[in-house]
């Protein structure tokens, strides 16, 4: 029996005995691979486009960070929202880089504990960043950025096929490999490109400051505003007023719509101006919506209806003739995007606003390129210098009109 066994082990070809015991399949292969690179694609394409669209609006127009009235652009939620930048580049940008780090830790390369925590570590923060950022689009933006909720929903792809390739490679038997994994060599030059491109961005803004403290030591900047004596190029009702008195001899109007967040955050410095500084300058609001609902001018520049943004201007002019006005900014700063759809999907549309049509009228007449627009005393004050801190603009204009009073000119006697 014995001897007939043994020859019967001799007669099974050596082959077959090698490759009988069934080798584990390794995961990722088949369609974890495939899943994993269509949603890494499909979320680079999304951010690409994204940031396209910020670096477009942004450098289309030279002050690139209020809301114009620039045809096609508007004021974008996604690309006008603070978090929208990191070092002065579209977080779209570095998501990329993100990315391709993704797109080179596939699943099939978890047979290394290193790649496997990696491509877990970096998914678990893309998909927080992803938690956070709905819950801002939620509470800031009228209408959800389609290019966004792409990318977001890669995210929750890439998350299950994590979780799908994690149990395969969990009844999976193989030993783990040591090495022979493809090096992440194209993340690392994408990265040090991107810093490249901050650190350009940053020296930009650090010449375009230095540019405004050159023009602001010039004494013919802020003359012809300083000079002028005549009536008030835009007469405010004395319900406009937000802050300060009637009588105070100096008057800053600030043009803007509490839809755009440039101009909700200059009016948030308002409460904080010193008792001193009131007491010589009121501080007027004229609500300016880039609607072309009700504004003739967001009409000629091909900006969309925003009707809301229409029903906004009327209710903050209504809060601001019932004393009111401060409790109305709070509520729409606190959730700018919540309010607006309600006002977008209130059934009854809101009544034909005289006020706001002659506001609009007078502010057309400036002309309005973009908000929030300052005047000083009915005159507009440059671009640039709405980019001050409210405090440090008023007692440059205040210093301004000192000196002038304080030296008159000579007279010449010709």
């Amino acid at each position: 029996m014995a001897r007939a066994a043994s020859m019967a082990a001799r007669a099974i070809p050596s082959s077959t005995m090698r490759f009988s015991p069934q080798s584990p399949k390794q995961p990722g292969r088949t369609w974890h691979q495939r899943a994993w690179h269509l949603a890494c694609f499909l979320a680079i394409f999304c951010m690409l486009l994204l940031a396209g669209e910020h670096l477009a609006a942004r450098f289309a127009d030279s002050p690139l960070d209020f809301c114009g009235l620039v045809e096609g652009w508007g004021c974008r939620e996604t690309i006008q929202h603070p978090w929208s930048a990191f070092l002065g580049l579209p977080v779209a940008l570095w998501a990329v880089s993100l990315y391709t780090i993704l797109i080179q830790l596939a699943p099939s390369t978890w047979t290394r504990r290193g790649n496997r925590l990696t491509a877990l570590l970096l998914l678990a923060a893309l998909c927080s960043g992803s938690i956070i950022f709905l819950f801002l689009m939620e509470r800031d933006f009228t209408t959800p950025c389609p290019m966004c909720l792409g990318a977001h929903a890669s995210h929750l792809l890439l998350a299950a096929i994590a979780l799908a390739a994690a149990r395969a490679l969990k009844k999976a038997t193989a030993p783990e490999e040591a090495g022979g994994i493809r090096k992440t060599t194209f993340t690392p030059s994408l990265l040090v490109l991107l810093a490249g491109f901050a650190a350009v961005s940053i020296s930009d803004r650090i010449e375009a400051k230095q540019s405004l403290s050159r023009q602001l030591a010039d004494p013919a900047f802020l003359g012809p505003i300083i000079d002028y004596t005549g009536d008030r190029y835009f007469p405010e009702r004395s319900d406009q007023l937000i802050a300060g008195q009637s009588t105070a001899p100096n008057r800053l109007t600030i043009i803007g719509s509490l839809s755009c967040r440039h101009c909700r955050a200059l009016l948030g410095q308002v409460q904080a101006l010193p008792a001193s500084t009131l007491q010589s300058t009121s501080i007027a609001f004229v609500p300016y919506p880039l609607a072309a609902a009700c504004n003739p001018a967001a009409a000629k520049a091909g900006l969309p209806r925003h009707p809301e943004r229409c029903r906004l201007a009327a209710l903050t002019n209504r809060a601001q003739a019932n004393s009111a006005f401060w409790n109305w900014f709070r509520t729409v700063d606190g959730a700018p995007g919540r309010t607006l759809r309600r006002l977008k999907n209130e059934a009854n549309t809101t009544p034909p606003d005289r006020q706001l049509a002659a506001q609009l009228a007078a502010a057309n007449g400036i002309p309005v390129p973009r908000i929030p627009l300052l005047l000083w005393n009915g005159m507009p004050l440059p671009a640039l210098l709405a980019r001050l801190p409210l405090a440090d603009l008023i007692k440059l204009l205040m210093d301004a009109q000192q000196n002038k009073s304080a030296n008159p000119p000579e007279e010449c006697d010709c």
